[in-house]
């Protein structure tokens, strides 16, 4: 596929460096039988037209981009034993502990009058990190006011039916 049948996306590239964290391309590209070159597209928000494409028909169309391109639903029990999960204390204190260091990172850094070009990537890093750990945090604290019990009672409905 030739470079004119990209398009870049640079919320992509700092979401995926985030997700990927300080893993290597190489064991990622292992592990998702892939090739390192794509992936290393990917980190440089270097997305397929297609990708972009399907993302269109499953917002056109009202559809989940898993179901149009598996043809599966996605597993709702799993889904909702991942939420009672998250749940617990330990989860949230391992994420607000997250949240509390790429703060700090980001504090530390923006306070530098000038930059290294490293520190830089790393402040962009942080600030992408501080925000979806923030996102992360909200969602949990919301999933909190629901009662253990009343996910537990969800999840048996969703097993009778």
């Amino acid at each position: 596929m030739s470079k004119k049948n990209y398009i870049f996306n640079k919320n992509f590239a700092e979401r995926l460096a985030v997700l990927f964290n300080k893993e290597t391309q190489s064991s990622i590209s292992k592990r998702l039988d892939c090739s390192q070159g794509l992936l290393s597209n990917y980190l440089k928000g270097e997305i397929p037209d297609t990708v972009s494409l399907l993302s269109k028909l499953a917002n056109e169309y009202s559809v989940d981009l898993h179901l149009l391109i598996t043809g599966e639903e996605l597993n709702l029990k799993r889904a909702l034993e991942t939420v009672i999960e998250s749940t617990n204390d330990d989860y949230y204190r391992k994420h607000a502990d997250k949240f509390t260091e790429a703060h700090n990172i980001t504090a530390q850094l923006e306070s530098k009058q000038t930059l290294t070009s490293q520190e830089t990537k790393t402040l962009e890093q942080s600030r992408c990190q501080v925000s979806i750990l923030q996102d992360r945090l909200t969602m949990l604290l919301n999933l909190k006011l629901l009662t253990t019990t009343q996910l537990k009672a969800l999840l048996e409905n969703l097993n009778k039916g």
